[in-house]
């Protein structure tokens, strides 16, 4: 045999994988024994192959059980191809979910996609379903879903709890000059555009700020009178409260150097759920003070003088 092919054969069988059994590359050295000066490379490869499967070497793989592999890999995922831009603007999402789940995003998408074309949209169903998964994504990751503290960070941080901060997105809105206007009272008005119909939603109190010497201390009572908690962010110079169970705006208290002077302005009236006398005592025993009682309320002050009323 000339060197050659010697030296071809022994490479296949030495750096087959997975790596030949001394009884597996004897029996390969057998079958080429008889037709030294005629097996070429493809023959070579195809007996490695028959070896590896009648020594049973390769691994075990169920994956690849034609009929029962799904039990052995779980094939749900979500996958955004990043590096597959379209010159349109838009990129590719795949994914496998469980039954359930792909129900719900269905409906979801299709809730979605009516009320974008009840709100004047005119684009086709599959591009206002398109629309609707990503005013979903928007949904999702501007409500800080996953701690009840207040999180600040910038883009990459994170919260104290180590999740990623939520995404803020702020709508930026501007009517259009040849924006039609109702001619008269009989006059249909023109279809709204979603950002439109965002731009025409009122505001809503998101926090009532506190002026004060000590936010901690200030906040603490807060927090306990209303049965929520200070924040765990919270500093000396400046703690803030989250919404107790009434659902009012959040609570903000900032350090300030001038002492309060003069009757506050505005300030909270809170009910009690049971006896008046007990939730007053309660509320005293916070560090609160008395300064009279108007018939069937107390007027009081909380630890730093800032009025508030207790009524029934």
């Amino acid at each position: 045999m000339p060197a050659w092919r010697a030296r071809s054969v022994a490479e296949a069988t030495i750096h087959a994988t997975p790596s030949l059994t001394p009884e597996a590359a004897g029996w390969v050295d057998a079958q080429v024994a008889a037709v030294t000066g005629r097996v070429g490379p493809a023959q070579l490869d195809r007996l490695v192959a028959e070896t590896i499967k009648r020594f049973a070497l390769a691994a075990a793989d169920p994956a690849a059980d034609p009929e029962d592999g799904y039990l052995s890999v779980d094939p749900r995922h979500a996958t955004l191809h990043g590096e597959d831009v379209h010159y349109a603007g838009t990129m590719h999402l795949e994914a496998d979910l469980d039954i359930a789940d792909a129900l719900d995003v269905d409906r979801v998408l299709t809730h979605g996609a009516e009320l974008r074309k009840a709100l004047g949209s005119t684009q086709s169903l599959d591009v206002r379903r398109a629309q609707a998964l990503g005013d979903l994504a928007r949904t999702q990751t501007a409500l800080d879903l996953h701690t009840h503290g207040h999180t600040q960070g910038h883009a990459g941080a994170s919260g104290q709890d180590g999740l990623p901060v939520a995404r803020e997105v702020v709508l930026h809105h501007a009517p259009h000059p040849a924006t039609p206007r109702m001619a008269g009272p009989q006059a249909p008005p023109p279809p709204v555009d979603v950002l439109d119909y965002v731009a025409l939603m009122p505001s809503f109190v998101k926090s009532v700020t506190f002026d004060c010497h000590d936010p901690l201390a200030v906040a603490a009572f807060w927090a306990a009178a209303l049965g929520s908690n200070v924040d765990e962010d919270s500093t000396p110079e400046r703690a803030w409260v989250e919404p107790a169970g009434w659902g009012g705006p959040s609570l903000w208290f900032q350090r300030v150097p001038e002492p309060k002077v003069a009757k506050n302005r505005q300030h909270f009236d809170l009910r009690a759920a049971g006896p008046l006398e007990a939730e007053r005592d309660r509320l005293v025993a916070l560090g609160a003070r008395v300064v009279r009682q108007d018939e069937d309320l107390y007027v009081m002050l909380d630890p730093e003088g800032n009025e508030f009323c207790l009524e029934t």
